[in-house]
């Protein structure tokens, strides 16, 4: 398997590349020689055909050919007959073959005061800049948000390389300084690059920056909970950066989605009560423990049969509970599997561009792979992964960020004979939707099991801790 050799005949080969090292003419394929699938590098935004992927068999600079002259970058993948680099400012670009001559120079990657020139040098050109070392922080947001951000960042990217450690993955220092974009507001954020409907922040992973705004719904209910949310976006996008950055997931490879996602929040938990920062790798998200909620309140109701967690290792895209699953299954499997877990991840760590789960392979919103690969590793008995999933999430404290706002108490009471007490059953939600919407699926279930009609009352209550002393009170209460 040869980089730039094209077959001819028999066992003929031509090279038409020579890699120029130091003094030393070495061919091409001694550097570059592992063969590929087929990869597309339009899906990735390349104004590229699609062609033989090659991969280097180590890191391998080159001389890349510029508009104003040349500079040295680093060799990312070969696809058909062109090639995509690493440039010097952490961005990827396709170049032809003849834009590129390999070296044994160093990159001299971009400084933080390069970076920040860059960014600032046309429709950014009134922001502010915070620079750091291994960061730099382009925005016009408030003041405060970018200096949370600041220490959101700096305090995650040291404390993924020293956890991706412990788990025996190889992390190292990002090479190249990273680069958080904040808009102020949405319009802000849509006019400098249109997005889907929904999108409030990405990690753009041909240039390596992250884009976020920092207005949010939730500032109209309340500016901490908006912060909150804001902050929780921030670290989720910023992990994904990271890991791209570490040498943990290495950028235009796929992982499942379930995974990926999954990964991305059980690595970015913060919190606002105690300073607004990262919390560290594996702490409870609680952004994410609030949406589940409801889902495990109604697992319990409709019966536990592994298809909810089976649907989300399978699927190609994931909904806002989707997302929450997703870190639920990773959140479980890291403290309650951990060797299998380990080893899970150094597999798709080890996973290179154009490898991994894309959306082509997708059959009805599903990839068939992902279940076979999640069933290698985790077993494949769905219904007891998920019981014990729920088993220990159910048993986690987490702080509501609703917990100082309006909340429901529901309260239902099934009626039984003369000599028994009535059963009870009680539960508490943020938004009164949610406490109807499981009342009424609480009481269907029941009713299909052929018990009687339950009386049931909704309480509204100032906050989550008078509505928890009512479920208390409930219980504690005489029959009627």
């Amino acid at each position: 398997m040869k980089l730039t050799a094209s077959r001819n005949t028999g066992k003929r080969f031509s090279i038409h590349l020579v890699v120029i090292l130091g003094c030393l003419a070495i061919p091409a394929t001694s550097l570059m020689a592992q063969k590929g699938p087929t990869g597309d590098p339009r899906m990735f935004g390349f104004d590229l055909p699609a062609g033989e992927v090659k991969w280097a068999n180590r890191k391998v600079n080159a001389y890349i050919k510029t508009p104003t002259g040349h500079t040295i970058g680093r060799v990312h993948v070969k696809v058909g007959d062109s090639f995509i680099v690493v440039m010097p400012d952490g961005t990827l670009e396709a170049k032809k073959a003849a834009q590129v001559q390999f070296t044994d120079k160093p990159v001299v990657w971009a400084t933080p005061d390069q970076l920040a020139a860059d960014a600032t040098a046309d429709r950014l050109r009134n922001f502010k800049v915070i620079k750091k070392k291994k960061h730099v922080f382009v925005y016009n947001t408030s003041d405060e948000m970018a200096q949370v951000t600041s220490r959101v960042m700096e305090t995650m990217t040291r404390g993924l390389i020293k956890y991706m450690k412990t788990l025996g993955i190889e992390a190292d220092e990002p090479e190249v300084p990273l680069v958080v974009i904040m808009f102020r507001t949405q319009d802000q954020f849509q006019a400098y690059k249109r997005m889907p409907p929904g999108v409030v922040a990405y990690y753009n992973i041909v240039d390596n920056r992250v884009y976020l705004y920092e207005e949010s719904p939730f500032f109209k209910i309340d500016r901490e909970l908006g912060i909150r949310e804001t902050l929780s976006t921030i670290a989720h996008e910023g992990a994904h950066q990271i890991l791209a950055n570490i040498g943990v997931q290495q950028r235009l490879s796929l992982w499942p989605m379930w995974f990926s996602e999954g990964m991305a929040e059980f690595l970015a938990p913060t919190e606002v009560t105690r300073g607004k920062g990262w919390k560290g790798a594996g702490q409870i998200n609680d952004m994410r423990m609030l949406e589940l909620e409801t889902h495990l309140r109604s697992k319990a109701i409709e019966g536990i049969d592994g298809q909810t967690l089976k649907d989300t290792a399978a699927a190609a895209r994931l909904t806002s509970t989707g997302y929450a699953s997703a870190w639920s299954i990773t959140n479980y499997l890291a403290k309650r599997h951990r060797t299998e877990f380990k080893k899970y991840l150094a597999k798709v760590s080890k996973l290179r561009p154009f490898e991994g789960s894309f959306p082509t392979e997708a059959k009805k919103g599903k990839i068939a792979k992902n279940v076979k690969q999640f069933e290698e590793f985790f077993g494949d008995d769905w219904k007891e992964i998920e019981t014990g999933m729920i088993k220990y999430l159910t048993r986690q404290k987490f702080e509501s960020p609703f917990a100082d706002f309006v909340h429901y108490a529901v309260l239902i009471e099934v009626p039984t004979d003369a000599k028994k007490k009535n059963d009870k059953h009680s539960a508490v939600f943020h938004t009164e939707g949610l406490a109807q919407r499981w009342a009424s699926q609480f009481v269907s279930k029941i009713r299909e099991d052929g018990a009687p009609r339950p009386m049931v009352k909704i309480v509204r209550c100032p906050n989550r801790s008078e509505a928890v002393r009512q479920t208390n009170l409930f219980y504690s209460s005489r029959r009627n």
